[in-house]
């Protein structure tokens, strides 16, 4: 049996376009690989640009770490401060308001006697004048 002749030409097309493909590509690649190489320098000086700006940003958050313990401790050191300073007031306004108490306690009771004085004297002017005559 012989092989018919289309199937030939077929087999032989498709061979030469696998080897035109293989040849495109292994030129393909020679590019890629011209363009790797072309590329690493600039990659290697965008890494040192990387790892200085990570340095910096490293020392930036130490600085600013520092600086927030600082603020945090400076403040509660106000704090603590504030809170003796009105601790203290607390306990200096009531012994002010016990003592303000038993004056505004006394003044009632001064009141209250001059109001009875007052009444005492009213009264005894106010009795008739037999009553005086009887006492003597």
């Amino acid at each position: 049996m012989e092989i018919p002749a289309i199937w030939l030409w077929v087999s032989g097309a498709f061979f030469l376009l696998g080897a035109l493909s293989y040849l495109a590509m292994i030129v393909l690649l020679g590019r890629l690989i011209g363009i790797v190489r072309e590329l690493k320098p600039r990659v290697e000086r965008i890494s040192e640009r990387v790892e200085a700006i990570s340095a910096k940003v490293d020392s930036i958050a130490d600085t600013a770490k520092g600086s927030v313990e600082r603020v945090g401790s400076t403040t509660k050191g106000i704090t603590s401060s504030i809170d003796g300073l009105v601790s203290g007031t607390t306990g200096k306004m009531q012994q002010i308001t016990s003592v303000l108490g038993i004056l505004m306690t006394g003044y009632q009771l001064f009141q209250q006697v001059q109001s009875m004085k007052a009444k005492t004297a009213k009264s005894e002017k106010s009795k008739p004048a037999h009553d005086a005559e009887v006492d003597d």
